[in-house]
């Protein structure tokens, strides 16, 4: 019996992964530095401060003293709700079709940067910051009673991500001349997570041809429910991985009054190494249940049956046993991290007063097809999964300004503002819950800095505005009945509060 239940493993095993399985978090974190978030992230042509090491490394030489130690510390709280579309084909009653709201978790992302001026033309330093990361969890579903398998699902939120990233990057800073620098960092992305879990409905019929015949016969009786038609599959993937890093930026500045950056950010592939669980968990019947399914699917289909049918036939005592299946595979896959391009001007019509502009492109399009490879713990069998995702290149643009408000002596008190707005990259074919930015994405920004000579302080304060998007149509695969998508109607938005000190020696 185990056997050949363990034969639906390989078959099951795509089923039950999902689209953003890597996706967890489409999020591509710009929370680095408090006083450059607060104008927006709008940093690549001013780059005047230790945060340069993120947005443009060139601007590294602009710093003041000899020794530049800055830090940061943003807290980001996203809220929001998920309202599943109902199945329109082979419905299951224990998928959830109300409100289900985010579970609330506060995410620390931490950023520090240290350099040293060896000369006016020369800087050199390093930066650790968390370019990718969050997460989310919800309880989208619950196994029916009358489903007839009473192994209750390994978590109340069994949909969930988590996705931390974190790049440590050498960088040094060159003046070509009093109005050009350049600057380039080699980095390594010393820690990299992904946890998720999340759940499979495939159709049970369009896996086994005799359950699909049996649910042929016996559809709109009560021998067997609506809800035997759909298997239940938990999938849990733990995984970290490394990757290096690469940035480069230009920073031009021909007057005290305009100055112009460009920056690329590249990432290698992060390469994870983890596991994958899946239980499968199969509906149960009384017996007296197949001996009709039986002879009624004998009864309707005429003539001799094959040595096959019969024994697909005689394995439905089995398939619906009302077991739990748990297999465990070693995972292996690449994770590609998408490029960022982007440019920005700064301009100071007056002495007090700074304004900035930026605009950048991600290219998200490499997160077409990802693969995983897994190796059964058990059988050791090898086994290839590739899963689409289709997302799309993003374009951001935004602006920023900086105020003085109060100059006296050694203290100066700024006030800040700003705003961007980004695409989001996933389409609504392969969207998730998992995903923080189900629509494009508004942020407004405004921060607080206070300079008491040789120390600053900065606070920010950012409220990402993502507003409802609604998905009206399921994407099901063709061969087992399984939604590729998520559809329903999202509500997400998110607060965050950065606090940052810099100390200049």
């Amino acid at each position: 019996m185990i056997r050949k239940i363990s034969t639906f493993a390989l078959i099951i095993f795509s089923i039950g992964l999902i689209s953003s399985i890597f996706a967890s978090n489409g999020t591509q974190i710009g929370t680095v530095g408090a006083r450059s978030t607060s104008m927006g992230s709008n940093f690549r042509g001013l780059a005047d401060d230790w945060s340069a090491v993120f947005f443009n490394p060139a601007g590294l030489t602009q710093l003041s003293g000899k020794w530049t130690i800055g830090g940061s510390v943003g807290l980001i709280m996203p809220r929001g709700s998920y309202t599943p579309l109902p199945f329109s084909q082979a419905p299951f009653s224990g998928l959830y079709t109300n409100k289900r709201t985010l579970v609330e978790q506060n995410f620390y992302v931490p950023s520090l940067g240290i350099f040293y001026k060896f000369s006016e033309k020369f800087t050199a330093g390093l930066g650790v910051c968390a370019p990718f990361g969050l997460g989310a969890q919800f309880n989208l579903l619950t196994i029916p009673a009358d489903y007839g398998n009473d192994t209750a699902l390994a978590e109340i939120n069994e949909t969930m991500s988590d996705h931390q990233v974190v790049n440590i990057q050498p960088t040094l800073a060159f003046k070509l001349s009093d109005q050009l620098s350049i600057g380039a960092s080699v980095g390594y992305i010393a820690f990299g997570m992904m946890k998720l879990r999340q759940i499979g409905l495939p159709e049970y019929g369009k896996i086994n041809p005799a359950v699909g015949n049996l649910f042929l016969v016996l559809r709109g009786t009560q021998v067997l429910l609506d809800d035997h038609e759909r298997l239940v599959v938990e999938n849990y993937m733990d995984g970290e991985g490394h990757a290096w890093s690469a940035s480069f930026g230009i920073h031009f500045k021909p007057s005290e009054s305009f100055s112009f950056g460009v920056s690329a950010r590249y990432y290698t592939d992060l390469k994870l190494t983890g596991t994958m669980n899946r239980k499968i968990h199969f509906p149960g019947n009384a017996p007296a249940t197949y001996a009709q399914g039986i002879s009624g699917y004998f009864a309707q289909v005429p003539g001799p049956q094959t040595v096959d049918s019969l024994t697909a036939l005689g394995s439905l005592p089995i398939v619906f046993s009302g077991v739990t299946t748990d297999t465990s595979y070693n995972a292996d896959a690449n994770l590609p991290l998408p490029l960022t391009l982007g440019a920005g001007i700064a301009f100071k019509p007056t002495p007090k007063l700074t304004l900035v502009a930026d605009i950048s492109w991600t290219r998200w399009s490499t997160w077409d097809a990802i693969s995983i490879k897994m190796t059964n713990k058990v059988t050791g069998q090898k086994e290839t999964l590739t899963m689409k995702e289709d997302w799309i290149d993003t374009f951001e643009f935004g602006a920023g300004a900086e105020y003085c408000v109060l100059s006296n002596n050694n203290m100066k008190l700024d006030l800040r503002g700003g705003f961007y707005m980004v695409d989001t990259p996933s389409p609504h074919e392969t969207i998730s819950p998992t995903i923080l930015d189900p629509k494009n994405r508004t942020v407004i920004t405004a921060g607080l800095g206070l300079n008491l000579g040789k120390l600053q302080f900065s606070l920010a304060y950012e409220r990402v505005i993502l507003g409802e998007e609604k998905v009206d149509k399921y994407i099901f695969d063709s061969n087992n009945g399984t939604n590729e998508n998520w559809a329903g109607k999202y509500i997400m938005n998110a607060n965050v509060i950065t606090l940052g000190t810099t100390v200049i020696l």
